[in-house]
């Protein structure tokens, strides 16, 4: 079986899902994004191994566990492994917890991690860029303040608890207002430079839960269709034109950073948003509140996630 858009193979014959549900991508010729390998504990089939992930990625990916699942390395090797080392805080009898504490980067420096009393999130610091958050009495994103770059966002919410606007109180003054149903799923998303700038307008079209169309109506009222093309968990890989140009490539890592993150061509900066009929839902702004077992970062609109274990999943924040 292949899956092909406008000549570029996305699924290449012989991609199969083996025992335990462990997936694993043909060849059969296809180009190299769509060759990936992955491989897995025999127990708890947590991911151990990756490869094939991205052409402009790195060869390999790998990682190790602690007894409860925790991840305790990430090793990316394109030529020179480096590898992230992740601590987590003790419980009393200093056993393990799922506690983020530090993460020790294979580039060097660090990333610290501040947990509230109600097991929020506070502070993510990395080195001299750090953010913290702020939580309203619901337990839910209100702030995101990047103190060194002067930036800061503030979220509301509907009745649903769903994210209702997003914008920009310092370092600028843009603004997102996306649109949900009632199971989550995004279906408008309102963008606007700023309070007295046009809103630009951009609907989402579903088939059975997985996206395959964008209709962007921009400031100066002119419609862009976009034709999006996923791969076997509904996570967009190739978006094209009304002409069938390509005019976004991309795709993700196993725990869901886009291999093009920080290019300028990533999927958010093409304005594709991202979905996984798994979740049910498509949410550009922050993700529901982390707790200590959920080792979440967020910024405003993007977030990774750190922990976690069985793959390959997506994640629609992001990266930090």
């Amino acid at each position: 079986m292949t899956l092909e858009a406008q000549g570029t193979v996305i699924l290449g014959s012989g991609f199969s899902v083996g025992s335990g549900a462990r997936f694993a991508a043909g060849s059969g010729g296809a180009p190299e994004l769509s060759r990936r390998t992955y491989s897995y504990q025999d127990v708890q089939y947590f991911l151990t191994g990756a490869s094939g992930i991205a052409p402009e990625g790195p060869d390999t990916l790998s990682w190790t566990y602690d007894a409860i699942g925790n991840r305790l390395t990430e090793t990316r090797d394109a030529g020179t492994p480096q590898t992230d080392t992740y601590q987590y805080a003790p419980n009393a009898a200093t056993g393990n917890t799922p506690v983020l504490d530090q993460i020790t980067l294979g580039v060097g420096g660090t990333r610290d991690y501040t947990w509230g009393a109600a097991g929020h999130l506070e502070d993510v610091g990395t080195m001299a860029n750090p953010v913290d958050f702020t939580w309203d009495a619901a337990g839910r994103l209100a702030s995101a303040d990047r103190t060194a770059a002067g930036q800061t966002a503030a979220f509301t919410y509907d009745g649903r608890s769903y994210l209702r606007r997003s914008e920009q109180t310092a370092g600028g003054t843009a603004s997102v207002a996306p649109v949900y149903d009632s199971s989550g799923l995004l279906h408008v998303l309102e963008r606007r430079a700023s309070p007295s700038d046009p809103i630009e307008r951009t609907y989402h079209l579903y088939l059975a839960a997985r996206p395959v169309a964008q209709l962007t109506i921009d400031t100066t009222g002119t419609e862009i269709w976009t034709y999006l093309t996923t791969d076997h968990l509904g996570t967009p890989l190739l978006a094209t034109d009304v002409t069938g140009a390509v005019v976004w490539e991309g795709g993700f890592e196993p725990f869901g950073t886009a291999w093009q993150a920080g290019t300028g061509n990533g999927a958010s900066d093409n304005g594709i948003a991202l979905a996984s009929p798994a979740s049910g839902t498509t949410r550009p702004g922050p993700a529901p509140p982390p707790g200590p077992g959920s080792t979440t970062t967020s910024t405003a609109g993007t977030c990774r996630r750190q922990g976690g274990t069985r793959g390959p999943i997506r994640s629609i924040w992001g990266d930090c």
